[in-house]
């Protein structure tokens, strides 16, 4: 994937980066994703990663990808550390979970609660603020903890530091705006990738599910798998949720680009739309999947058989908090306030 520059899809040309637009980071996920769950999953993690650097000045995220190995991955989500200000950066301990890619990484990143000595800093409105530190993977201490159902080869290990000093410079928030021009950076396409990521494990369901009934034949029957009415109406209607998530996707997210390119900002019923349609495609996914793996009898029950991991895999991508069916709540609020002031959660 480094040698193939997957990493650096997101990254600033100008860092030594690729700065791609979002529609060929959906194709590069799908197809990876399509071949391997895990190896998607990781693709996935490992360009978003990238994407960060466009909220770090030029001359630091280009000595962080100096390296042709270079890889950022990090649980930018929940804050599960504790970052004290100090001369020049913070004191960072704490011990992130799902911390998918750390075991090749070059860089880590994690959510920090920020204080003030031992004062905790709150926003305006209440909230506790955070901040995204960056640190060397050398620098941090790897926990062996990922036996997991599903995305078992992803490496989602927990890490953990202890009084980490992280320079200022390493650090990010999305209210601090990106450092970097350009139409990429503004909206957080890293996060949509997941719709790719599960799209791509469902077309290879839907595959797996057409080969075997190229010649399986079911007990108590005398035609082919593929003859039967059941599986061929399970087929259809996976095709459809599919296809119609995939439209769905591509779509929105060719339209905010186009508005991004044309130096307009994205309005709030675009970042809801975007969400919206990540969450969707996710969540469909996953009723294909089922649809395959009822529609093709005793035979995925077998760790031998594709469909197998399809099914483990994409039910442990359905429980990611950016594409949970509790999301749909928000979402519909945004959609509702569309553009007047909002005070939700970030949509993306």
């Amino acid at each position: 994937m480094a040698d193939a520059r997957i990493f650096r899809e997101m990254v600033p040309r100008v860092a030594g980066g690729d700065e791609l637009d979002p529609i060929t980071t959906l194709d590069v996920v799908e197809c990876i994703s399509r071949m391997d769950g895990s190896a998607g999953w990781l693709a996935m993690i490992g360009s978003g990663g990238g994407f960060l650097t466009g909220y770090l000045e030029t001359d630091v995220a280009r000595a962080m990808f100096a390296e042709p190995m270079a890889c950022l991955c990090g649980n930018i989500g929940a804050a599960a550390a504790r970052a004290a200000r100090v001369p020049g950066g913070y004191r960072v301990t704490g011990r992130w979970p799902f911390v998918s890619g750390c075991e090749h990484a070059t860089w880590l990143g994690g959510n920090a609660l920020l204080f003030d000595g031992d004062e905790q800093r709150f926003n305006a409105d209440g909230t506790p603020r955070t901040r995204i530190m960056l640190f060397p993977r050398d620098s941090a201490r790897i926990v062996d903890t990922w036996s997991a159902t599903g995305l078992r080869a992803t490496g989602s290990h927990d890490v953990a530091v202890a009084d980490l000093f992280v320079p200022e410079e390493h650090s990010l928030w999305w209210s601090d705006g990106p450092k970097q021009p350009g139409p990429l950076y503004p909206v957080r396409f890293m996060v949509i990738t997941h719709a790719a990521h599960a799209l791509g494990i469902a077309r290879a369901a839907i595959d797996a599910l057409v080969e075997l009934a190229e010649h399986k034949q079911p007990t108590r029957s005398t035609a082919l798998l593929r003859e039967l009415p059941q599986l061929q109406h399970n087929l259809a209607q996976a095709e459809a949720l599919v296809q119609a998530a995939r439209a769905f996707m591509w779509e929105i997210t060719a339209e905010v680009w186009e508005v991004l390119c044309g130096g307009q900002p994205a309005t709030l019923r675009h970042r809801g739309l975007l969400r919206l349609a990540m969450t969707h495609a996710v969540q469909s996914a996953a009723q294909a999947v089922d649809l395959v793996w009822a529609a093709a009898g005793s035979s995925p029950v077998y760790t031998s058989s594709p469909l197998e991991r399809c099914f483990r895999d994409i039910h442990v991508a359905t429980q990611h908090a950016a594409v949970g069916v509790f999301s749909y709540q928000t979402i519909g609020a945004a959609l509702v306030h569309r553009d007047e002031a909002w005070r939700g959660p970030t949509l993306i």
